[in-house]
């Protein structure tokens, strides 16, 4: 056995442990004596001390003792649920269960509760507050340097509960109006239980016995019957007739109190629902309102994130543009000055010979060589040029479209390319470099054109909205890779086929178009191949 060194604190004469003991037994019945040893052992107390029915607690080291076996069991009903047991075990209380004995009734304890609780436990006063045959209200006021626990409180709504059990009756129904745990003057319970049917039988047939002596009486002074009749009537008829009409007076009248107070409850029971459903409605509103705050939050990010992978994707191709267009300056110079001057030297040398000479046709093809490297290299000097020499004007892209159609078809005679033209009658015009925006749907149209090997149709469509002008161009042959798509715009990323010149077109016309505050798309359109869109605003 542990020695625990017993506080004097603790056994402040406050509680009698007759008063404690329901805990006690009803844990060790749960969990068995040597949890109880450990658990009270925690509290600083040595078990030993329990066995002795004379020792007292403190009203601190009770409390302490409920909140223990709370945390022990988990369960924060459990000193209600101790409290239940008050009555199972109640030859712990030694001579009130003899003084519960003497009570016919459960009012008759609720009556003089305040009397003898005293006596086991000092900390508080009972007072009754109002009683009927079936109902009780009492008040328990902590003394005043005391102050009330949740435990504390729990534990004695359950010994009130467990009082109807002393007489085989059904635990009693409690509801505590006000409490002093949370900052109420003292704890109100109002207790409702069910009564024994009441037993006025002896009060009716002593009545009854009386009457008849004196009707017997009469009627034998007045000759109207005999004594043997007389006799046969009292013992067969009326003490019967006493009999049965009180046992129903009794039950009629305990039917009506338990009817009373099932309304009673009832309508507490309805008004719960009712408060539930309300709490309930209220609960769906809040969670809808939620749900729609979380939304409107989701939405918001999931643009936030739209708008910065935008940003990133813009940046990155900036930064990439950037590098490339240094590239490309830088490579356009270190090639012009070499390749004009072999197209310089060839020309002379095709002045100095004539047109039967087998070497004419092999040095025209070197300057049409030359000259496409000069393409080259001032496709090149575009794209890595910036906007500082503009010529803005007023420009018609219905003009600009009309003319650059002639050209293209003009430039492939070996085509039979069927350009099908949707041009907006009022069509904005747009203040920008005409230089180039030709060169941006010369690009276009060349690219559209590529997977044409014999022939086949290009679609031209201008429209406008309150803000930009819009002109789109598509075929009607082979989609582009989503591959491709992805990196439309990067210089020198879309694979060629062999013998096709690599080019800078869609690039370059991207730069031109952004450089207008203006958007270039590329997408595969069913049943028509590949769209290019291009979209400027209107105000630049």
């Amino acid at each position: 056995m542990k020695n625990v060194a017993i506080d004097p604190k603790n056994t402040r004469m406050d509680f009698g442990l007759t008063v404690v003991n329901h805990l006690l037994y009803s844990f060790e019945e749960e969990y068995g004596k040597e949890e109880l040893r450990k658990l009270i052992e925690g509290t600083g107390m040595p078990l030993e001390f329990f066995e002795k029915n004379d020792n007292w607690v403190s009203y601190e080291y009770f409390c302490n003792l409920l909140k223990a076996m709370v945390e022990y069991t988990g369960d924060p009903k459990t000193p209600y649920t101790y409290g239940l047991n008050a009555v199972r075990f109640i030859e712990t209380w030694g001579i009130l269960k003899t003084i519960m004995n003497i009570f016919p009734s459960p009012i008759t304890f609720y009556k003089n509760c305040s009397r003898f609780i005293d006596h086991w436990a000092r900390v508080g006063n009972f007072r009754l507050l109002f009683f009927k045959r079936n109902k009780a209200v009492i008040d328990f006021r902590l003394k005043d340097d005391l102050k009330q626990d949740k435990n504390n409180c729990l534990n004695v709504k359950g010994q009130l509960c467990a009082v109807p059990t002393f007489w085989n009756l059904p635990y009693a129904k409690i509801t505590e109006t006000q409490c002093a745990a949370e900052g109420a003057d003292s704890c109100i319970y109002e207790v409702r239980w069910i009564n024994y049917a009441y037993k006025r039988l002896r009060f009716y047939a002593l009545l009854g016995g009386l009457i008849v002596v004196y009707l017997s009486y009469l009627l034998l002074q007045w000759e109207i019957i005999s004594i043997f009749q007389l006799s046969i009537l009292s013992i067969m008829l009326i003490p019967v007739a006493f009999f049965w009409g009180g046992r129903i007076i009794d039950y009629k009248r305990t039917l009506n109190d338990n009817i009373r107070m099932n309304d009673e409850q009832n309508l507490a029971l309805i008004d719960s629902l009712v408060s539930v459903e309300k709490l309930n409605e209220e609960l769906l509103q809040k969670v809808e309102e939620r749900t729609e705050e979380l939304q409107k939050t989701n939405e918001e990010l999931q643009k936030r994130l739209a708008e910065l992978k935008a940003s990133r994707d813009h940046l990155i191709h900036e930064e990439k543009m950037a590098t490339v267009g240094q590239l490309a300056a830088g490579m356009a110079h270190e090639l012009n000055n070499p390749v004009g001057a072999v197209r310089s030297y060839v020309q002379d040398v095709l002045e100095d010979i004539s047109n039967d000479d087998l070497r004419w046709d092999h040095l025209n093809s070197i300057v049409k060589s030359t000259s496409e490297c000069k393409d080259i290299v001032n496709e090149l000097l575009s794209f890595s040029r910036e906007s500082d020499s503009l010529s803005l004007i007023d420009l018609d892209f219905n003009e600009i479209l009309e003319i650059i159609t002639t050209k293209i078809k003009v430039e492939n005679p070996y085509l039979d390319v069927t350009i099908l033209k949707e041009l907006s009658p009022n069509l904005p015009t747009i203040k920008a470099d005409s230089m180039q925006m030709k060169q941006v749907f010369i690009y276009i149209f060349r690219k559209a054109m590529e997977p044409i090997k014999k022939e086949g149709r290009i679609f031209v469509k201008t429209n406008n909205t309150a803000d930009n002008v819009i002109v789109e161009i598509s075929n009607n042959d082979k989609c582009v890779s989503e591959d491709d798509l992805n990196i439309a715009f990067d210089p020198f990323s879309i694979k060629k086929e062999y013998g096709e010149r690599s080019a800078l077109g869609l690039a370059i016309s991207y730069n031109i178009i952004k450089r207008f505050n203006g958007d270039m798309i590329v997408n595969n359109e069913s049943g028509r191949g590949t769209k290019y869109t291009v979209i400027i605003p209107y105000n630049q």
